[in-house]
Parts: structure tokens; C-alpha cells; sequence
């Protein structure tokens, strides 16, 4: 089976997006856990081998039913970036995504 990337590049993106979100908002002490999680984020993608991870897997279906999950949640978290107005609603959404894909992603890594 081929290997399914489309996690990484999810993970990705939404960095890039919180990255952007950043850029052109004004940040305060409300985003103060945001910005860990992103860096947070960073270092997931910098140790994020889906390769590796499918290849220790025992049950491929089950494992990409997983990789879909964090994948909603990462698209969630997009959704958020761009439909919240507040910014620290935003940033609180963002945070909790964030730490929904850490704890769904933890027991995968290798």
C-alpha cells in the first residue's frame, strides 16, 4: 500500500496558517499558549515519519482510520483560524485542536 503523506501535508498546513494568523493579527498574552502549541507543532512535523509509523503498524485500515481523524481535527482547527472573530476565543479553539491532534498523534509516533 502506498504511503499516505496526506497527514503530514494536513499537519503542515495548519502550521502555516497559525504561522499566517501571526503575521497579521496583533498578539497579546491570550495567544501565549497558542505560540507554544505551534512550536509544539513544529517539532511534531520535524519528528513525524509516516513511513515509519505504518510500517510498525499492525492493522494498516485501522491506523489510516487514525491518520483521517487527526486530519479532521487539523482541519478543524483551520476552520477556526478563519471563522472566529475574537481573537482569544480563536486562540483557545486553536489551543484545544492542537492538543486533541498531540493526544490522538503520541501513541503513533515511533
Amino acid at each position: 500500500m502506498a504511503i499516505d503523506n496526506t497527514l503530514y501535508d494536513s499537519l503542515e498546513n495548519t502550521y502555516i496558517n497559525i504561522q499566517d494568523y501571526f503575521n497579521n493579527n496583533k498578539l497579546g498574552p491570550e495567544h501565549s499558549a497558542m505560540i507554544v502549541k505551534h512550536e509544539e507543532l513544529a517539532d511534531l512535523l520535524e519528528r513525524l515519519d509516516i513511513e515509519a509509523i505504518e510500517e510498525q503498524s499492525t492493522d494498516i485500515n485501522t491506523l489510516h482510520e487514525q491518520l483521517n481523524d487527526i486530519k479532521e481535527v487539523s482541519n478543524k482547527i483551520l476552520e477556526d483560524l478563519n471563522d472566529v472573530v475574537d481573537s482569544v476565543a480563536t486562540a483557545a479553539k486553536v489551543v484545544s485542536g492542537l492538543d486533541k491532534v498531540f493526544s490522538k498523534i503520541t501513541h503513533l509516533i515511533v
